[in-house]
């Protein structure tokens, strides 16, 4: 799997630019890249449910009550960077306010989350694409000064997405489609 430089390198591809052998190096290249691959990799990581760093974690609520809105908090896995989902046949009604989840659910609760993953290592094939391209993208301006290439990467991008959410779909059962009333009234006449 690649290293942070083997991504950041196939970002600076995109662009046309020399590649660098180290964050820490004293080039454009290399200042402009480390500078956004924090953010870009935390951006990637909470914007689609990849697979590759999916986890799961089952807890019960803190003994104490949140103060407003809702009956029970639960503090989040020290690993968890955005809840997907939670894991539960009684509620879609849950938030996430800083490190904590508060629902009306006593637990215990399931929660699917994206790992603070800061390990590329662990990051499949489309994950690195786009993040090479996410990348390419926030340093397109300061290192290629161009508005045409910044929008066939924007373009680029946009394709990897989609094709990510067909391929991680893959990799699981269908959800099933509860037809309730509200969908099903179209049909009535």
């Amino acid at each position: 799997m690649p290293s942070t430089v083997e991504i950041v390198n196939t970002g600076l591809q995109l662009l046309g630019t020399r590649h660098i052998t180290d964050l820490e190096e004293a080039s454009k290249e290399a200042r402009e890249t480390a500078l956004a691959w924090p953010q870009i990799r935390d951006y990637c990581i909470r914007l689609h449910p990849w697979n590759c760093i999916a986890s799961y974690h089952t807890f019960s609520p803190e003994a104490e009550t949140p103060a407003m809105d809702w009956d029970y908090q639960y503090v989040l896995p020290g690993d968890c960077e955005h809840v997907w989902s939670v894991d539960s046949a009684d509620t879609d009604d849950w938030q996430v306010r800083g490190r904590r989840l508060y629902t009306d659910l006593a637990g215990p609760l399931t929660i699917s989350y994206a790992t603070e993953e800061l390990d590329s290592a662990q990051f499949d094939a489309m994950l690195v694409r786009f993040m090479a391209h996410e990348l390419a993208i926030a340093t397109c301006e300061a290192l290629v000064q161009s508005k045409t290439k910044k929008q066939e990467l924007e373009k680029a991008r946009d394709k990897i997405l989609a094709e990510a959410g067909i391929s991680d779909g893959r990799e699981q059962s269908n959800a099933e489609f509860i037809e309730d009333d509200w969908v099903l009234a179209r049909y009535r006449r």
